[in-house]
């Protein structure tokens, strides 16, 4: 007589190929997730940053560049400058009086067209520029030897660094900046405590350090440094390169 089939038997192999079954399966699955995980990672990498999209709808780019190199000697590139200090400015733009005397601390930055486009922008979207433009890259040329600069210029190095590339966050990078854009600057800072600058246009800007280092300065030095911090970078600007200047 034949035996009977162990049903415990027959049920315990059922299980266990069950189970086999369900840990490929886990195994398959696992994979799956883990590829679309790569996937989603990849795809988020190639999505435009917010900041990438504020600098397009909003118009930055018309002035400071798509890869935040400006596209006038008179606007300055945005390119790897320093994120606390990009914040900065663009508070200092919303809040400024330009109705306030032209005195020092009488407001800390104006600018026509900068005061009307941040007044605009939420804190998040300030925040969002700022870290496109600080995540893109303007590189120094770091070749030029800190002796040789202007005698007038020496002292800048103790903030913004030998190579124009800042000592500390909050202060900004000097390096390959341009040229007629740094000249506004020292001569607006100049003005803040003088009172009075013939190349005031549409501009001031007033910090306490900066006007009591710029308000001995001549239009010769101030030229003079300008054109040594905008040497130092690389004869080719390259964008969405994040590098160290460690």
């Amino acid at each position: 007589m034949p035996m009977m089939p162990d049903r415990l038997t027959e049920t315990g192999t059922c299980r266990s190929t069950a189970r086999g079954f369900h840990k490929r399966a886990l195994w398959l699955s696992s994979g799956a997730a883990l590829l679309a995980l790569a996937l989603m990672g990849s795809l988020e990498a190639a999505r435009p940053s917010a900041g990438s999209l504020l600098n397009e709808r909003l118009g930055c780019a018309a002035c400071h560049g798509m890869d935040g190199i400006a596209l006038s000697e008179e606007i300055p590139n945005l390119a790897g400058q320093d994120r606390s200090y990009l914040i900065r400015q663009l508070e200092a733009f919303v809040s400024s009086d330009p109705e306030a005397e032209l005195k020092a601390g009488g407001t800390e930055r104006y600018h026509s067209a900068m005061d009307a486009a941040t007044r605009k922008l939420s804190y998040r979207e300030r925040e969002d520029l700022a870290d496109f433009y600080a995540g893109l890259s303007c590189v120094p040329r770091g070749d030029l030897d800190p002796g040789s600069a202007p005698k007038a210029a020496q002292a800048c190095a103790q903030c913004h660094g030998a190579f124009g590339i800042n000592i500390e966050p909050g202060v900004p990078n000097l390096a390959g900046q341009k040229v007629d854009y740094l000249i506004a600057q020292l001569r607006a800072f100049r003005a803040s405590l003088l009172g009075t600058d013939p190349f005031r246009v549409e501009q001031e800007r007033f910090h306490q350090k900066m006007a009591s280092q710029a308000h001995s300065l001549t239009d010769e030095d101030i030229e003079r440094i300008a054109a040594y911090r905008s040497e130092e970078h690389t004869s080719e600007l390259q964008s969405h390169v994040r590098i160290s200047y460690a």
